[in-house]
């Protein structure tokens, strides 16, 4: 679970109890509906402003290329064609890194199992 959704989902909560609190009071006041809708039109801009408010959850760090201590070619490769980082890699399955320039199956061996030490592994091919 994201750490800052408790944030989300608190303000959420709020938010419905304070909506039911509303409806409540315009049930038990039997107001004209104008009334009603200046009301929910006020909660709703005060709900917009807290979900507007709210910062992006950090982006979770990613994992340098060098961390799996790859040959300098093999690396070099990578790097051409923007692969610079763990998370990035193994978005790639080993036929595209095959259609690379300078990778080959001994370059894709290598990177398989300097992923395996990490606990990773190339994207999955598609049926």
């Amino acid at each position: 679970m994201d750490p800052h959704s408790h944030l989300t989902l608190g303000r959420l909560i709020g938010g419905a109890e304070s909506l039911l609190r509303w409806a409540a009071r315009m049930l038990d006041a039997h107001q004209p509906l104008d009334a009603w809708r200046d009301e929910y039109h006020d909660w709703q801009d005060q709900l917009t402003k807290v979900f507007a408010s709210e910062e992006p959850p950090p982006a979770a760090p990613r994992t340098p290329l060098d961390e799996l201590d790859l040959s300098v070619r093999t690396a070099n490769a990578l790097r051409r064609e923007e692969i610079h980082d763990v998370e990035t890699l193994t978005t790639w399955t080993e036929a595209q890194l095959l259609d690379l320039p300078e990778i080959g199956t001994k370059s894709i061996r290598e990177v398989k199992e300097a992923l395996a030490i990490h606990d990773r592994e190339l994207k999955p091919p598609t049926q």
